[in-house]
């Protein structure tokens, strides 16, 4: 008996393991949530017993409660510790809290390291936030096609459906970044029908705005923009609003926006810029005043560029002087060699109009490089001064001179002649460039000016062949708009009523078509008197403001009297009176209120008048 009492004594002698009951006592803590005394026990143990068969898992303990709290830079080291014991029992929890601390912490490739090994492993519960958040490592390392396919294969997993807005969020930003900028449009729509309480959807509005810009289609863009009207990306959308305003020559719009990102963040990273390009489009509304205001502001500095700007707009308010300090100030920062030439040619300018005519000369010549002669001459011809940017560019479009800017000055020298209204001389070289360049815009555009030269020469035949031309050859440029209805007045003026009826009617087919009314209303003349009729109510009802409203009024009145309808007649040359005045067949109008069934040949006469005069308008 004394035996089994003896090893009964032993057995209870022996001292419990104290370092087992610390780590029993730190665990307990992280169940009932108690992180901060996760921290202080785990560190202590760790301090005492760093040799314990339990460090490992007390240092998870510790490293995780770190994390909870929103210490993961403290959390890191313990992470990347515990990442590299073999067989640790929670080996994938570990490598996906160690990718998540290295992630914030900017260290993408070894974030990107712990979640593929987090995916090589057993986690499965830990599949979908792994996966997403591989696609964030190497979404913010740059490599945005791994990206994307991350963020892809996030949204297939099955169990991934609280990710699914960060995934499709994800992607579209990649479509972005990846330059495939009709996907990244798609996308955003389809992140805002699927989630279109989430605060990102104005953030993807961004995007969707700055895709369409880099596609050329500033009109949509600015549509996009319009819908950031919060957020973090407000003021970088309110200045891509200005930008697209600016590609669709809307100057009053682009000082609007970049007037309200000075509004937003007068000191933010899109400052300078709103304040310089804000005082360009100033200055092309002719606010020099206004132009100089915001050039000079403080943000804005005094780089080249703000110098180049303010010399145009002393320029433009006639203090040459200052306009030539603002140039030679841009001159010695060291410029590129394009905006160089455009300060040296501002110089020139000033130079000439101080009378410093030999000085003037002199820096044309030394700045007189293909590119700045023919800068010049499109920037004269822009600011109006036609005969100007004949000088500067005749040079360059001389067939000897082998230069490439020479078909490009050749279209320069055209238009200017053409803005001069020296027709024969603007023809002259539009055929040059409608028969050399390669350029499919400048050919379209050089062809459907031969047909202006001859529709302003009273060639209608002439004209409308080279209309046409435009239509067969280059029948998606920007050209073919107007050309489709000019060759219907061309038509019209050569007396082919079905070709003009036919042109007429497709231009009427088309969705943009700013002649619309003329269209209609020159239309109405080859039609039926029913067709005509109707078609020339729909133009008053449609258009009453419009230019061509009195005529079609006046018009409608007219075939109403021809068969006789005086009482419909009375009642349009009734309003047209009372809408239209003033205006030159108004007396007419009023002659023919009060008459009912008398006078028809003098009514006729008068109809073959005023109908000669309306033809000729």
């Amino acid at each position: 008996m004394l035996a089994p009492v003896l090893a009964c004594i032993f057995t209870l002698s022996v001292p419990a393991d104290v370092g087992d009951d610390r780590y029993q006592f730190i665990a307990g803590l992280a169940e009932r949530g108690l992180q901060a005394e996760v921290v202080r026990e785990a560190r202590r143990f760790l301090e005492e017993h760093g040799g314990h068969g339990k460090a490992d898992l007390a240092r998870y303990r510790l490293a995780t409660a770190l994390f909870d709290l929103n210490r993961a830079e403290e959390a890191r080291p313990h992470f990347t510790r515990l990442a590299k014991v073999r067989g640790f029992e929670f080996q994938s929890e570990v490598l996906f809290r160690h990718g998540q601390c290295e992630l914030e912490a900017g260290e993408h490739d070894v974030a990107t390291g712990a979640f593929e090994r987090v995916l090589a492993g057993d986690g499965d519960y830990l599949r979908p936030a792994a996966t997403f958040l591989l696609g964030e490592s190497h979404f913010r390392a740059e490599r945005f096609d791994q990206a994307e396919a991350r963020y892809a294969a996030t949204l297939r997993l099955e169990d991934a459906e609280s990710y699914a807005a960060d995934a499709l969020h994800g992607m579209t930003w990649c479509a972005y970044r990846l330059g495939n900028h009709d996907q990244a449009i798609q996308r955003a729509a389809e992140f805002t029908r699927a989630h279109a309480r989430d605060e990102r959807v104005q953030e993807l509005a961004f995007v969707t705005g700055e895709s369409h810009l880099e596609l050329d289609r500033p009109a949509p863009a600015l549509v996009a923009y319009k819908q950031v009207s919060t957020g973090a990306f407000h003021a970088a959308a309110m200045r891509g609003a200005g930008f697209a305003c600016a590609a669709l020559d809307d100057h009053a719009g682009a000082v609007e926006y970049f007037g309200k990102v000075l509004e937003l963040d007068g000191r933010g990273p899109y400052a300078p810029e709103a304040a310089l390009h804000r005082g360009i489009h100033q200055l092309r509304l002719d606010q020099a005043r206004a132009a100089l205001e915001s050039l000079e502001l403080p943000i804005a500095g005094k780089g080249p560029e703000v110098q180049y700007w303010r010399g145009r707009s002393f320029a433009k308010l006639g203090d040459h002087q200052q306009a030539l300090a603002a140039f030679e100030a841009g001159s010695g920062q060291r410029p590129d060699e394009r905006l160089a030439q455009r300060l040296a040619i501002g110089r020139a300018d000033a130079l000439f109009e101080l009378g410093r005519t030999d000085e003037a000369a002199a820096v044309y010549e030394a700045a007189g490089s293909d590119y700045a002669l023919h800068a010049a001459a499109v920037a004269k011809l822009n600011d109006g001064e036609a005969a100007e940017a004949v000088r500067l560019a005749a040079p360059l479009a001389n067939p000897a001179k082998d230069s490439e800017y020479r078909l490009e000055a050749t279209l320069t020298v055209a238009e200017g002649q053409f803005a001069l209204e020296r027709y024969a001389a603007a023809e002259a070289a539009f055929a040059v460039v409608a028969d050399q360049d390669q350029d499919a815009g400048r050919r379209a555009r050089a062809i459907s000016r031969l047909g202006w030269c001859r529709f302003l020469t009273d060639d209608p035949v002439g004209a409308r062949a080279h209309f046409e031309r435009v239509l067969k050859e280059f029948g998606q440029s920007a050209e073919a708009v107007e050309a489709r209805f000019l060759a219907g007045r061309s038509a019209e003026d050569a007396g082919d009523a079905a070709a003009a009826a036919e042109h007429y009617r497709r231009y009427l087919g088309l969705e943009s078509k700013p002649h619309a009314e003329e269209a209609s209303l020159r239309l109405a003349r080859f039609e039926d008197p029913a067709a005509a009729e109707a078609r020339l109510a729909r133009l008053i009802q449609e258009a009453p403001t419009s230019s061509f409203a009195p005529q079609a009024r006046f018009d409608l009145a007219e075939r109403q009297a021809a068969r006789g309808e005086w009482q419909a007649a009375r009642t349009n040359y009734a309003a047209f009176l009372a809408e239209h005045g003033g205006h030159e067949l108004a007396d007419g109008a009023a002659y023919d209120v009060h008459r009912e069934g008398e006078g028809d040949g003098h009514r006729a006469a008068l109809r073959g008048g005023r109908r000669a005069e309306s033809s000729r308008r």
